[in-house]
């Protein structure tokens, strides 16, 4: 019996020393780990930093493009506004006029046009020929868009 306490008692103690060297080595193993783990912490922040600010320069780029595409819209939009305001103060306005106030093609106003001087169609587009000139009488072309609008439903109704 005093032998096997005693077998016990070294089994314990080296299960402890071995126990201690595991740990020591643990702790080697995590001081190495955490030096490592530094450097990745370090690299893998870095490479966040850096990811961020890609982000943030794209972001505004996008933000100062966009800004540039609405001055561009904007520009537009006023010079649309700039030729309605001239096309409204005239009485008599050209083929080319008559498609902006109408926001169609030049050339489907001169089909329109040439429609009506065959007389096929049921409501034509009132024009004025003068010369070699095609003119229209701004009011007249706008009622006869809103006349348009009431055909076209009646047609889609029936």
């Amino acid at each position: 019996m005093f032998f096997q306490v005693t077998y016990e008692k070294e089994g314990a103690d080296s299960e402890r020393l071995n126990s201690l060297d595991l740990l020591g080595n643990r702790v080697e193993r995590r001081a190495g780990v955490r030096a490592e783990t530094e450097e990745n912490l370090v690299f893998l922040l870095d490479e966040r930093i850096r990811r961020i600010s890609r982000e943030v320069l794209e972001q505004q780029l996008a933000q100062e493009r966009g800004a540039t595409d609405l001055l561009v819209i904007d520009q537009e939009a006023r010079r649309l506004q700039q030729t309605l305001q001239r096309i409204m103060s005239k009485e008599f306005i050209s083929a080319k006029e008559a498609a902006v106030l109408l926001n169609c093609s030049e050339r489907h106003i001169h089909n329109l046009v040439d429609r009506a001087r065959r007389q096929i169609d049921d409501n034509p587009i009132p024009f004025r020929k003068i010369g070699e000139t095609t003119s229209f009488l701004r009011t007249e072309l706008l009622e006869w868009t809103s006349g348009q609008s009431s055909a076209n439903q009646l047609r889609a109704v029936s």
